[in-house]
């Protein structure tokens, strides 16, 4: 009788002679064989299906063939496993499933930033049912965290976040009304100009999101709340509005460099002098450019009187061309100097490139670019005379 139920194939070698009239029984019996190969007069190889096994060995028997058994597939060998190591299948079986208990479960609830509402978070989470083992897919996130910000008001943001085995509440408590209220409600906009990256609101409305190209001065956040209800309550906007931001620094390097040469004349001027009165023997000099060396000559002994020689030697500027490289290098330098000032060090530097291009007689612009990556969220009153430049 044949195993139909056994999946698989057992390798075999069979070894007699007219191993044809063999296969022709196999093929009239329905045994099926694949990778059958003659490995000499006598000698076949091949493989069998596992529920055709006992056919097959019943067959070779009457027929007078002598078969072998080799290695078996994977199915098969996986179903001896199991009948050897029940216990062990069992075991694999029973720790699969009660993993799957264990991570569909809530086991671990953690409050932050609740400060002395600590004790209401805790009656409301218990209003809830939540407790160690409440299943995952049992909670309404949305229903707590609605709940929790309308019965703390003292709290002016909630958040409710499941992971994995963990249940997060993050509270934000508001500044009391002295220090957060003083000038009333208010919004935050840019302190300078950005593309948005990342928003974390706490308080009031953003009008912004992820990607949005933002301008100094623009609102981000709105000082403003809607209820549940629809209505609409005035508040002090609070957050952090994360944005790619851009400095630049631009310097201009000449390609040459003036050089004085002498041409060989000099002119002196001589002038008597005492500390009540000076008298000149000659003018100044006539040249257009020059170079001065004084020196002094006392005349009067213990008198306070000497004579000043001013020596005027003639020079002659020439414009000197520079190495191409050394003025390169200077632009570079000065115009990474104007961007860090700019940026200062509050940022965080993200990515960071220059360009040159070369202008008349063989000078260099360079411009430097920074980018940082900062929080330009501010209250209009922190940032005033920024904002009005």
């Amino acid at each position: 009788m044949r195993a139909r139920g056994a999946a698989g194939w057992y390798a075999f070698a069979v070894e007699g002679l007219s191993l044809e009239k063999l296969l022709n029984r196999c093929a009239q019996e329905g045994i099926r064989l694949r990778r059958v190969c003659r490995c000499g007069a006598k000698r076949a190889t091949g493989s069998v299906r596992a529920a055709d096994w006992a056919a097959l060995s019943a067959l070779c028997e009457r027929m007078g063939f002598r078969l072998t058994q080799g290695e078996a597939s994977g199915p098969v060998r996986l179903a001896g496993l199991f009948r050897r190591r029940a216990l062990l299948v069992t075991g694999v079986l029973a720790f699969l499933v009660l993993l799957w208990g264990l991570t569909s479960c809530l086991w671990f609830v953690r409050v932050t930033g609740a400060g002395p509402y600590a004790g209401e978070v805790a009656r409301i989470l218990q209003a809830h049912e939540i407790r160690p083992g409440r299943l995952r897919y049992t909670l309404d996130v949305a229903a707590l965290q609605r709940d929790l910000h309308s019965q703390l008001t003292g709290l002016a943001w909630v958040g409710v976040e499941v992971s994995g085995v963990y249940l997060t509440v993050s509270c934000v408590q508001a500044e009391p009304a002295d220090e957060a209220q003083a000038d009333g409600p208010a919004d935050l906009v840019a302190a300078r100009d950005g593309v948005v990256r990342a928003l974390r609101v706490y308080a009031g409305t953003p009008l912004v999101q992820a990607g949005d190209v933002v301008r100094k001065g623009q609102v981000l956040v709105r000082g403003e709340e809607r209820a549940f209800d629809g209505a609409v309550t005035p508040v002090r906007a609070a957050g952090e509005v994360e944005a790619r931001v851009w400095y630049t620094g631009e310097a201009t390097v000449s390609g040459t460099l003036l050089q004085t040469e002498p041409t060989g004349r000099v002119q002196e001027a001589r002038t008597l002098c005492t500390p009540f009165f000076q008298i000149a023997f000659e003018e100044g000099t006539d040249f257009t450019d020059y170079d001065t060396a004084w020196r002094a000559l006392p005349l009067g002994g213990i008198f306070p009187v000497w004579l000043r020689v001013a020596r005027y030697e003639e020079v002659e500027r020439r414009a000197v061309a520079r190495p191409e490289e050394e003025v390169r290098e200077e632009a570079g330098r000065a115009a990474w100097r104007l961007a860090q000032q700019a940026a200062g060090f509050h940022a965080q530097v993200v990515d960071k490139w220059i360009e040159y291009s070369m202008i008349k007689e063989g000078g260099y612009r360079a411009l430097a670019v920074l980018e940082t990556v900062e929080n330009i969220a501010v209250a209009p009153e922190e940032r005033t005379d920024e904002l009005e430049e």
